[in-house]
């Protein structure tokens, strides 16, 4: 069985695709107005958790790149949270990264490109221990699955935080669950979205006790096939430049998108 990328990565066509994709996925957690310069994502909730509190899809609708920048940054000025943007090439050209630079945003120091599975035979599930099981949401595991999610986290304000958005990823249904485990123990955890023919595979976590035991490469190639034998015709995930996940993912098959399609920006810098 062979995938099917019905639009070029890197090109406008791709990028809007993309945008729309992640709007869809971010459902899980947020609400998306759509003004005639910005997509705005808001999390009631949760407003320090920038993925789902943002504006992207940034654009000059006739009256300017200023015009655009201005209202966009009075528009997240205005909610609660931090000032969150995501400038992508589009934006970019037309020149609204600038203004909201000039205006006082600042670029995200960290960079995460986008890697997706190239249109090839779906990989090889490795031998091994390692088990890899569906989680539905309504199932007791998926207390485990939470639990996975926060296994790094040290302080406890960030555990209840990033339990909490575990909670609603893991609670909303929009997301397949998959648990990994050893011998019958945890051993780590990943989800999968799927929509309108595309698939992104997102909270790779390993269990300190089970790192560099393959469990991460088990859990992808999992999430890849599933996405695959699903229909999607393009699968992708983001990761860290530089990581040791970006490293491993592009040891899976995995290959770099040559744009990076979103720049984090925040007010008063990062």
């Amino acid at each position: 069985m062979r995938t099917v990328i019905d639009a070029l990565p890197g090109s406008d066509e791709w990028l809007e695709r993309l945008l729309e994709h992640e709007a869809a996925y971010y459902r899980f957690g947020a609400v998306c107005e759509r003004t005639p310069t910005a997509w705005l994502l808001s999390c009631e909730s949760l407003p320090n958790f920038h993925d789902c509190h943002r504006a992207f899809h940034l654009r000059d609708d006739g009256r300017g790149a200023d015009t655009a920048a201005r209202e966009t940054l009075t528009c997240l000025k205005g909610r609660a949270g931090r000032a969150v943007a995501d400038i992508d090439p589009v934006a970019e050209c037309q020149g609204i990264g600038r203004e909201l630079r000039k205006l006082g945003m600042e670029p995200s120091s960290a960079s995460f490109p986008l890697l997706y599975y190239p249109p090839v035979e779906p990989p090889s599930v490795p031998n091994g221990q390692i088990e890899v099981i569906e989680i539905n949401p309504m199932d007791s595991e998926v207390e485990t699955w939470i639990s996975m999610q926060i296994v790094d986290e040290r302080e406890e304000q960030d555990r209840v935080f990033w339990k909490s958005v575990a909670e609603m990823e893991a609670r909303s249904g929009m997301c397949r669950l998959f648990l990994a485990k050893i011998n019958g123990e945890p051993a780590g955890a990943c989800d999968q979205f799927s929509a309108d023919g595309w698939g992104r595979i997102d909270s790779v976590i390993t269990h300190p006790r089970w790192r560099r035991k393959g469990v991460a490469t088990s859990l992808v190639i999992h999430a890849v096939n599933e996405s695959i034998q699903s229909g999607c015709r393009f699968t992708y995930l983001f990761t860290r430049s530089g990581s040791d996940a970006e490293r491993l993912y592009l040891q899976l098959g995995f290959v770099k998108a040559p744009i990076l399609p979103i720049r984090r920006h925040f007010w008063g810098g990062r």
